[in-house]
């Protein structure tokens, strides 16, 4: 007997101890069990069925794109006339377009220029106005021991504690 036949058997008259039970008769306990996990077998397939996403979901509000989102829609707009392929390993496998490799390199070449002045500038200037603007809070910057001075050079008298070092040169700063 396979499976199919032995759910058969066990949920026949599913009907039946509906009816028994909602006109008040007393069901037995085997059939109350049989109708609460075809109750609960029932719940679970029209769960699942309802987790199943149409072609219309997920329903999202219509977002408005932000300004580099529309100049990167304009700007792919606008090579997506000239090239066919956005890197050259295309070009070089397939051999043709050979003639939109001097625009390719041009593309990149805009790329890289717009990824220095807007990416690596920018992260490269946030370290030095922190050093340019820090009062020496930087570790390990504070003199813990007498300075030596060589032969010619300048020098002055305070307290170690008082006496900095300028981090952008190295050099000793007289205290005020």
């Amino acid at each position: 007997m396979n499976a199919a036949e032995k759910a058969k058997i066990i949920y026949k008259d599913i009907d039946r101890i509906v009816q028994t039970r909602s006109s008040g008769g007393q069901v037995s306990q085997l059939d109350e069990q049989r109708l609460r996990d075809y109750q609960i077998r029932r719940l679970r397939r029209l769960w699942l069925k309802d987790q199943i996403l149409t072609a219309r979901e997920p329903l999202l509000p219509p977002t408005k794109p932000s300004i580099k989102e529309k100049f990167q829609a304009a700007e792919d707009k606008f090579w997506g006339r000239f090239l066919k392929f956005r890197t050259l390993t295309p070009y070089l496998y397939l051999g043709s377009n050979l003639k939109e490799i001097p625009l390719l390199m041009l593309y990149k070449m805009q790329s890289s220029i717009r990824t220095y002045f807007f990416v690596y500038i920018p992260v490269a200037l946030i370290p030095l106005y922190f050093m340019m603007n820090s009062n020496s809070t930087i570790p390990n910057i504070t003199i813990n021991e007498k300075p030596r001075v060589y032969p010619g050079e300048e020098t002055f008298k305070a307290r170690i504690g008082d006496v900095k070092i300028n981090p952008l040169t190295g050099q000793y700063v007289r205290p005020e």
